[in-house]
């Protein structure tokens, strides 16, 4: 799977460009970060949208008919509201799991939530494939509300 590289500098993703040029990447990270953060907090596409209603979903979601293809940022949206708790680790982590559901078709998927100092939260990502694993480290600053660390290792 080849795409676009992106990063997140606090702002949202950005094209990683180097010598005038977009840089692409051949792992799943970028498929990975747009699960987890390319949708719309305030809503998740359900499927049962009204027609003629202001919707609160992501706009994408809107050419799929198929709930696999559908970016909801669940993960994005719990991390926002978590308050930094035992329970939060759980919740933070299903979230990831629901929102990467999707890409299992790429290989098993394994999530490690942990709090590695004051008002982080650290989202460690492996993804087993059968020709090469990916590994997805995603830090997150509570104070801050935003990713300040999305690296593929």
């Amino acid at each position: 799977m080849e795409n676009y590289s992106i990063y997140d500098n606090g702002d949202g993703g950005q094209l990683f460009i180097q010598n005038n040029d977009i840089q692409k990447s051949g792992g799943l990270g970028v498929a990975v970060y747009l699960k987890l953060f390319g949708g719309n907090v305030d809503a998740s596409t359900t499927g049962q949208e009204v027609s003629g209603e202001i919707r609160k979903d992501w706009w994408g979601n809107n050419r799929f008919d198929t709930s696999r293809k559908w970016i909801n940022s669940e993960t994005e949206r719990v991390l926002r509201g978590a308050s930094l708790t035992d329970q939060s680790l759980i919740d933070i982590e299903e979230a990831v799991k629901t929102d990467l559901e999707s890409l299992k078709i790429f290989g098993e998927i394994s999530v490690s939530v942990a709090y590695p100092g004051l008002n982080r939260v650290s989202i460690a990502i492996t993804i087993k494939q059968v020709a090469q694993d990916a590994e997805i480290l995603v830090v997150w600053d509570a104070t801050k509300n935003e990713i300040i660390q999305n690296i593929e290792i």
